[in-house]
């Protein structure tokens, strides 16, 4: 493989030039006349003369609404492509999906209820979708006042049996409207029972109802499911998995013609128009088929998709609604059912005739110059795709953001915008409709604008091309009151787009923790508690202002650190509390708590403080993230310190009571041996002579004791 790649390319340098392209084309007539040599070749290009008879089920009568099928038959696409095509008309009692399933039709064409019978397990395909959005509405005279969903409530509502009608239930449910709260009747079919006042809402299609009440000038107000988040696709073309298995270059074959009289239709409708009054007798007038053509071209965008172009990933968004409307399980599956028209070829028969073309001229270059073109094509192809997927995308994004998203176009030389679009989201939190606002100015729609500020900045961006943002800003009149931030910037067409946010909820929310903030912190002032918290991951300590007032600094002028804080602990302390901290973190411990001093940084003061620390770990037990409390407990310690003094004084004068008590009663004891002494020395006084010696000894004693006698 690798070599013939380099064969290619040597070939391609040499036969570049004009003698290269004929050499070329002498090469794929060789080429074909390889093919052509094949088994089975020659027969299947004899059939062609024999046309296979195809039926195709409508699901309604003959009108311009299947006009490329009618094209692909008069253009004589279908027989080009060996068929012999009948189209039959539709009825509420013949069902395309039914006839298809019976095997009475082998092609039927159905909205979006072909899916939900996918999800209930029946074996269709999907195999183009014409209508890339569903023409089903909702259909109200202008006088019954029914211009939203939300008016329908307690109306009466005319819709399709069954599951036919899961795109107006779909709307229902995304605005909240529960299905008794709106009276729903059986669909008649009859335009006229809306007129006659039968029912308030007909179920329509655009193409058709309202023609009727333009017709005879009633004014009416049709209510689209897009608007409101549904957006189906609407007629596909669809067969069954037992045809596409057993037949598939014939579904192949058909969905091409068919696709191809779409393109004819929509170019020349007008012809159409005529051939359905002349061959399909239509009952419809021709105004009323033109009517029907125009209002088509929006559904389909032949200008902007590929006809019948399908995303796999929208028919999942169809599928989620059936789901959640409780239509359909949530283990479904959508394989097979979405037709991809391009499977990967098979190269074998490719390389074969390439190798045969290698031996005969030596020239594999050429064909892989073939391979190379056909890339070039397959390229082209996806490039289309994606661009038609890219407006899918951005139509699913715009319509489905939260974010809102205004279009505006300058008028009168940029002094005042119109909308061109707003976004559903934007229309909520206006508390719009689309009517209110498509083609009106800005400041009629927004009469403050200018005093906001918003509309200076929509003339600039609009004169340099520069976006801008426009910070948070309240925007308020009589009928709204918000806060919003914008982001403007232009479009290379001249338009200009605004995308903005309704911050209201977040304004209110962050007033709210404004002002509990303050209250901590003012009640941390008044307690002297201060707060802290580490980010042991990203190495973060912050502090509350009250930490800062109690360490002698002023709140948030010091960038704080754990190294920093330890260096304003009391020396005498400062491994203590490192030590409290690292082992609490070394040992599993949930936190710690601590007293200790800390210098003051402003005065020098030693203050006394209680600090208490809780620890968050993660799965592993690594601690990611400590917070804690500092609280100043230095007049605390005051008055504990004056409580200890007071009690040692109680307990001095208890022992001194207790001294006294004990003396008091030697006292008495002594007293009363001494009244033995005094008795006997003052009878020995009056026994002694007193001219002896003794007789002085005696006075001096006795009058010692009475001395003695005295005490206590």
């Amino acid at each position: 493989m690798n070599f013939t790649r380099s064969l290619a390319k040597l070939l391609h340098r040499v036969f570049s030039g004009q003698t290269g392209r004929y050499f070329l084309i002498i090469v794929m007539t060789i080429c074909s006349t390889v093919a052509l040599s094949q088994p089975g070749r020659a027969q299947q290009l004899g059939k062609k003369n024999n046309l296979v008879q195809i039926t195709l089920q409508l699901p309604w009568h003959h009108q311009f609404q299947f006009a490329g099928y009618y094209a692909a038959i008069d253009q004589n696409y279908y027989k080009d492509a060996g068929f012999n095509v009948t189209v039959k008309s539709g009825s509420p009692t013949r069902r395309s999906i039914d006839e298809v399933l019976a095997g009475r039709a082998d092609y039927g064409v159905a909205r979006s209820e072909l899916l939900l019978h996918r999800l209930h397990g029946e074996p269709l395909v999907a195999l183009a979708a014409v209508f890339q959005h569903s023409a089903i509405v909702f259909l109200a005279k202008k006088d019954s006042k029914i211009n939203t969903p939300q008016d329908m409530i307690g109306r009466k509502v005319m819709l399709l049996p069954g599951n036919d009608a899961a795109e107006y239930m779909a709307v229902f449910r995304n605005e909240g409207i529960a299905p008794d709260q709106v009276e729903i009747i059986p669909s008649s079919f009859e335009i006229n029972d809306l007129l006659e006042g039968k029912t308030d809402v007909f179920n329509a299609y655009v193409t058709n109802e309202p023609y009727y009440l333009k017709q005879r000038n009633i004014p009416a107000t049709v209510i689209k499911p897009v608007t409101y988040g549904i957006d189906f696709y609407g007629d596909t073309l669809f067969t069954s998995e037992q045809k596409l298995n057993t037949l598939p270059n014939q579904v192949k074959k058909f969905r091409l013609a068919s696709l191809r009289g779409w393109k004819y239709a929509m170019a020349h409708p007008d012809e159409i128009i005529d051939l359905l009054k002349d061959k399909y007798e239509v009952a419809k007038s021709i105004d009323h088929l033109r009517f029907e053509a125009d209002a088509m071209r929006p559904l389909i965008l032949p200008d902007l998709i590929e006809i019948g172009h399908m995303n796999p990933g929208r028919w999942r968004y169809m599928a989620e609604t059936y789901v959640h409307l409780g239509m359909a399980e949530p283990n479904y599956s959508l394989d097979s059912f979405v037709y991809n028209p391009n499977p990967e070829p098979d190269l074998t028969r490719f390389y074969r005739l390439m190798w045969i073309v290698i031996v005969l001229f030596v020239l594999s270059g050429i064909t892989m110059l073939i391979y190379f073109n056909y890339r070039l094509k397959r390229i082209v192809r996806e490039r289309t795709n994606e661009l038609a997927n890219q407006e899918i995308r951005f139509r699913e994004t715009f319509n489905n953001i939260n974010s809102c998203i205004a279009i505006y176009k300058a008028i009168e030389n940029g002094n005042d915008f119109i909308f061109l679009d707003l976004n559903p989201a934007g229309l909520r939190s206006s508390k719009l409709q689309k009517q209110d606002v498509l083609g009106k100015s800005v400041r009629r729609v927004f009469p403050n604008i200018v005093e906001m500020g918003l509309f200076e900045v929509f003339q600039r961006v609009w004169q340099t091309g520069v976006a801008e943002n426009h910070p948070s800003a309240l925007y308020k009149d009589q009928r709204i009151e918000l806060w919003v931030e914008n982001y403007v910037y232009k479009l290379p067409s001249d338009e200009i787009v605004a995308v903005y946010d309704d911050i209201t909820k977040r304004k209110q929310a962050e007033e709210v923790l404004e002002e509990s903030k303050n209250l901590l912190a003012k009640s941390q002032d008044i307690a002297h508690i201060g707060s802290w918290q580490l980010d042991r991951r990203e190495n973060l300590l912050t502090w509350s202002d009250e930490v800062y007032r109690i360490l002698g600094l002023k709140p948030q002028e010091f960038k704080v650190t754990y190294e920093a804080f330890l260096e304003m602990i009391h020396p005498e302390d400062r491994t203590m509390v490192n030590s409290a901290y690292s082992d609490s973190l070394g040992k599993g411990i949930g936190g710690y708590e601590i007293e200790h001093r800390i210098i003051r940084q402003n005065t020098g003061e030693v203050r006394y403080v209680y600090e208490k620390c809780e620890h968050y770990r993660d799965a592993t037990g690594s601690v990611i993230r400590s917070i804690g409390i500092v609280q100043d407990i230095t007049e605390l310690k005051g008055q504990e310190a004056q409580k200890i003094k007071i009690r040692r004084q109680q307990e001095e004068l208890r022992r001194l009571a207790s001294l006294k008590t004990m003396a008091g009663a030697i006292a008495h004891r002594f007293n009363n041996s001494m009244t033995a002494v005094l008795g006997n020395l003052e009878l020995l006084e009056m026994t002694i002579a007193a001219d002896l010696p003794e007789s002085k000894n005696v006075s001096d004693a006795l009058q010692v004791a009475r001395k003695a006698s005295q005490i206590g």
